[in-house]
């Protein structure tokens, strides 16, 4: 049912798969494995702010990552990517990647408020990999992604939502 309700998202937020052609599609190209992709066991997922800042403690080009249940989103420059599933072990899941058609490329997502909590992460014995104090959100906006249109996403009561 909810796959049902992100391709309407999607349609009506103008998303496009990567062939352009108006609709998403899963992303065979998005690797599942290795230290790219934030596993949801590494992310709170029962916090009021569920966006983490990623200062370098994940190898992937989102600057925010969140998590619910068995799904990750990173927030890209050019729109989000759902992983659903993904069990870095095995290469397993699905990836979605929603990228804004026709969007502005320099919008980034940034922190809509304060978040109620820092992060400290502390990856091995090597302090260069050390990120302490990184900041959360509620909610994410990218600023004129079209003109005169920002989007915002953000988690209210479990779900994820986009205005």
């Amino acid at each position: 049912m909810w796959l049902s309700l992100i391709a309407c998202v999607l349609l009506q937020l103008g998303f496009s798969r990567k062939d352009g052609a108006g609709v998403a599609k899963a992303v065979p190209d998005v690797p599942l494995s290795g230290s790219n992709v934030p596993r949801s066991g590494f992310l709170p997922t029962n916090v009021g702010t569920p966006f983490i800042a990623n200062l370098g403690q994940w190898d992937t080009p989102a600057r925010w990552v969140g998590a619910w249940g068995g799904m990750t989103v990173s927030a890209l420059d050019t729109g989000f990517l759902l992983q659903l599933g993904a069990d870095p072990r095995s290469g397993t899941g699905v990836a979605l990647e929603l990228e804004f058609v026709g969007g502005v490329r320099s919008s980034i997502p940034e922190a809509e408020g304060e978040g109620s909590a820092l992060y400290h992460f502390f990856l091995g014995n090597e302090p260069s990999r050390w990120r302490k104090g990184v900041p959360c959100t509620s909610a994410l906006r990218w600023h004129s992604v079209w003109q005169g249109i920002d989007v915002v996403l953000s988690a209210r009561n479990g779900e994820l939502e986009y205005d």
